[in-house]
């Protein structure tokens, strides 16, 4: 798939990234950059483009994305790929959460696993806690927890105190986010 990508120094010669605000913005170019190598080519599309904000609308998930050279990208991938001279190998997962913080602190490339141990907690949760739920056939609290893909049952208990705790305990255990199973969308960047 990378094959298809633009490089990383074809992204710098398009855009200009700031790390510390995560956002994005074209930068001039020269004739040579249009195939047909005709200056009114370039001067369109710098007075309609050059200087402004370039991944500025978000997808359905709240991801920026846009398109490069017919491409199209997502910010975060993009960002990543500009710091560090590679296209990511995995995932990219935004530490806070907030899926349009395109920071590049706010960024890890990781795997799926990884990933989901920065979940947020899911709209239907009911018991307040990712990983504990009601078991009405028994009338106890379950907590369980996903390590490697694979549901791990950490009991039932009498108390949700106790489910809790025991997800807490395997959060901690399996290297889960600190902030797995909380809301995002509380959590603010600094830089908004």
């Amino acid at each position: 798939m990378n094959e298809d990508l633009p490089s990383p120094e074809m992204l710098r010669k398009l855009l200009s990234y700031d790390p510390n605000t995560g956002l994005f913005f074209w930068r001039e170019r020269n004739i040579e950059d249009f195939p047909s190598e005709k200056d009114g080519e370039a001067k369109r599309w710098n007075g309609r483009y050059a200087n402004k904000q370039a991944f500025a609308s978000k997808n359905s998930a709240g991801y920026y994305t846009g398109t490069v050279l017919k491409i199209p990208l997502s910010a975060h991938r993009v960002a990543w790929a500009m710091t560090y001279g590679e296209w990511p190998s995995g995932e990219i997962d935004h530490i806070n959460r907030v899926r349009h913080d395109n920071r590049i602190v706010n960024l890890k490339d990781g795997t799926r696993s990884d990933n989901n141990k920065n979940k947020s907690m899911q709209s239907n949760n009911t018991s307040e806690c990712t990983g504990v739920h009601w078991h009405k056939p028994n009338g106890k609290w379950a907590a369980r927890i996903s390590v490697k893909s694979k549901r791990v049952h950490l009991g039932y208990f009498t108390s949700k105190n106790e489910a809790v705790s025991a997800r807490n305990a395997a959060v901690i255990k399996y290297g889960y986010s600190h902030s797995h199973g909380k809301d995002a969308y509380k959590e603010k960047p600094a830089s908004a």
